[in-house]
């Protein structure tokens, strides 16, 4: 009866876990968005939609950044944002699937301004005791399947 949030598209195991588990996942959609007029394009959630997928079952928050499939690099802002929820609800546990934490890459859309930038959501404040951050040793140094 337990319920889990997180962005879609996902991760296509995420789905299968949360079911094993016997929880109901709760997704929230990412879409693209315009943001310039050269037609640069960038990845972005609904933060009030994000809000109201948590409900009191809602046990654990999957946060993917970057994100796969997308590729999507959430802002200090958006973190902030994502933080500020999840404090409202304290049985709330952040799984901070971060194996891409070192693969960041511009997108090449002429957008100019500074690279995006991995943040770790462990380090928010409030955030480290709530976090379990999964990385992977397989896609940094390119050796997945060993």
């Amino acid at each position: 009866g337990d319920e889990v949030v997180a962005f879609e598209p996902a991760f296509d195991i995420y789905t299968a876990q949360t079911q094993m588990c016997g929880a109901t996942l709760r997704t929230v959609p990412l879409f693209l968005e315009k943001r310039s007029s050269d037609g640069e394009q960038a990845w972005v959630f609904d933060l009030a939609k994000f809000a109201a997928a948590f409900t009191a079952k809602t046990r654990m928050l999957i946060l993917n950044t970057p994100h796969n499939p997308t590729g999507k690099v959430f802002t200090a802002a958006e973190m902030e944002a994502i933080a500020a929820v999840v404090r409202k609800w304290p049985n709330v546990v952040v799984v901070a699937d971060e194996v891409y934490e070192h693969l960041v890459y511009t997108d090449g859309g002429g957008g100019g301004g500074s690279p995006p930038r991995h943040i770790h959501f462990a380090a928010l404040p409030d955030m480290y005791a709530r976090t379990l951050t999964v990385s992977s040793a397989g896609k940094t140094f390119s050796c997945t399947g060993w």
